[in-house]
């Protein structure tokens, strides 16, 4: 076992192999490549992609909309340890036509964490679209032939 001083505040613990066994003071151990957000049948779908991992616990999914609070939705558990791209997505079926956003708790295995950027999302146009089509249907069904 061997420690790496990077700066006065930064310190790796290193074991067999290279293995990262402690850092102090040292940034998260998730590199993130990309946070985004898509919608299809009124489902969000949100996928990212790390391209390596020290010690990570996984990811909080949290979501907010303009009137609420970050609100936690969902966990994904991490890879711990990965030199190779990892690729995770969460499903989210939002009641309501509104905006909304959605960030990542990145969480270590010591309870470090650390949030992502913010991808949003509007709903209010599929849910329109929604409405007209079934009013649409309603209007066909009761109009005499």
């Amino acid at each position: 076992m061997s420690a790496l001083v990077l700066s006065e505040t930064s310190t790796i613990v290193v074991g067999n192999a290279g293995t990262i066994l402690k850092s102090y003071n040292a940034p998260l151990p998730v590199e993130l490549v990309s946070f985004t957000a898509s919608v299809k049948n009124n489902t969000v779908n949100l996928n990212w992609e790390t391209a390596t991992e020290v010690d990570n616990y996984g990811f909080q999914i949290e979501r907010k909309d303009k009137n609420s609070d970050w609100t936690k939705i969902g966990f994904i558990e991490g890879h711990f340890t990965s030199n190779s791209p990892k690729y995770y997505s969460f499903s989210d079926k939002p009641t309501g036509s509104s905006k909304y956003s959605y960030r990542l708790k990145q969480i270590d295995n010591d309870g470090k964490f650390e949030y992502s950027g913010i991808v949003e999302v509007d709903l209010s146009e599929c849910y329109r679209k929604d409405i007209e089509i079934k009013l649409l249907q309603i209007r066909l069904i009761l109009k005499p032939t």
